[in-house]
């Protein structure tokens, strides 16, 4: 699994204005091929925005996160997001009580 770190300014909008953009984009996200999992995040001093992700593999999210995406991104914001490839091999979820272990024993 991947996890990938998204950030972007937020152009000066307020929070509530931040969080209806990113509301907006949900349905991009639904259904999508490859993420397991999707957090809207704002950086404490609200400046940044953006999302960490969880995908099966780090090859879907690549392909998602293209030159077309990066490009309305940065219309949007003003500026070329950071991305982060991190490699995730547990994953501890409390709330489904299920931890997914990928590390070989």
């Amino acid at each position: 699994m991947i996890v990938v770190r998204v950030l972007f300014p937020t152009g000066g909008l307020k929070p509530v204005e931040f969080n209806e953009k990113m509301v907006a984009s949900i349905p991009r996200y639904e259904g999508l091929d490859g993420l397991i999992r999707k957090y809207y995040v704002l950086t404490e001093d609200e400046k940044k925005g953006g999302g960490i992700y969880l995908w099966d593999s780090r090859e879907k999210a690549e392909q998602f996160y293209n030159e077309e995406w990066k490009t309305r991104i940065k219309e949007l914001f003003g500026e070329t997001p950071m991305l982060e490839y991190l490699d995730c091999s547990i994953v501890i979820d409390n709330e489904t009580k299920e931890v997914r272990n990928l590390v070989s024993a």
